[in-house]
This record gives structure tokens, C-alpha cells and sequence, in this order.
């Protein structure tokens, strides 16, 4: 009895699934033609070489003060020697913090040039689901093997963000 009402149940629940018209999208293919997700993505890069560049200069400010603390760590006498550790450790804590907050900045940047986009992705993809009548859209990503064409609906979203 139990097996039966299983098997029932799965039945049910496979026909309730296939009964829903699916479709399917390259979600990176839209994203990568819109001018607006370029845009961002250069503002991000432009945002990430500034940061590299100063930590690459701390780093080296950092590298520089070791060098000559070592040269010359036999001349120092003992409060001169405690006073520059303190200087490299401060200077190093300073890296650290200073790529703590570059990479909080970063995903608050990522966050505020990321997110309308998405949201006018996520409403262009709602307009076609809506107009072509679909109940479920999903993004082709690299376990989906193969995919009927006739329904991907990149195309039709491209259209609708008026992407050519």
C-alpha cells in the first residue's frame, strides 16, 4: 500500500512538472552585451588597478623599511631598533586594513553598479517569460548538455533590453 501511494505521489508530482513550459537563457551571453554591465565591469577594473597600485606602494614602502632595518638592525641601539619594529608593524597593519577595506569598498562599488543591472535583466526576462507564455526560465550553465533552440529565449531578451 505504502509502494502504491509512493508511486502515485511520483506520479502526480512528474505530471505536474512536465505540464510546465520551460524555457531557457544564456544569462552571461545578455550580460556580457550590455553596455550598461561593460560599463561597470571597466569602472570596476579602474577601481581595482587604483587599489593595486597603492598596495603594490605600501608594499613597497613596506619591503624598503625591512631592507634597510636589517642593514642596519646591528647599529641600532635598543629603543631605536623597538622604535623602527614598531614602524614596520604599523606600516604592516596599515596594508592589512588598508585591504580589508578596498575589498569591503570593492563589493559595495560591485553592489551599486551590479544590482540595476540585474534588475533590468530580471525585468526584460520577465517580459518575454510573461509574453511567450513560459512558467519556468532557466540559465544554461555547464551541466545543461543540450537544449531544444526553440526554447532559449536569449535572443528574445536581447531584443527586449534592445541589445542587437
Amino acid at each position: 500500500m505504502k509502494r502504491l501511494s509512493l508511486i502515485l505521489i511520483l506520479a502526480f508530482s512528474l505530471s505536474i512538472v512536465s505540464a510546465q513550459k520551460v524555457a531557457y537563457i544564456h544569462r552571461d551571453s545578455v550580460f556580457n552585451n550590455m553596455p550598461e554591465a561593460q560599463k561597470a565591469q571597466e569602472e570596476l577594473n579602474v577601481f581595482l588597478n587604483q587599489v593595486q597600485t597603492e598596495i603594490e606602494t605600501m608594499q613597497g614602502e613596506y619591503q624598503k623599511k625591512i631592507e634597510i632595518f636589517n642593514q642596519n638592525v646591528n647599529s641600532y641601539t635598543e629603543s631605536v631598533k623597538t622604535n623602527k619594529v614598531t614602524e614596520i608593524q604599523d606600516l604592516e597593519k596599515r596594508i592589512q586594513d588598508f585591504q580589508v577595506n578596498a575589498q569591503t569598498d570593492y563589493l559595495a562599488k560591485q553592489k551599486e553598479l551590479i544590482v540595476p543591472i540585474r534588475d533590468k535583466f530580471d525585468k526584460a526576462v520577465e517580459t518575454v517569460r510573461l509574453r511567450l507564455k513560459y512558467d519556468v526560465v532557466m540559465n544554461i550553465g555547464p551541466d545543461v548538455l543540450y537544449v531544444n533552440p526553440k526554447f532559449i529565449i536569449t535572443e528574445d531578451v536581447m531584443k527586449e533590453l534592445g541589445i542587437k
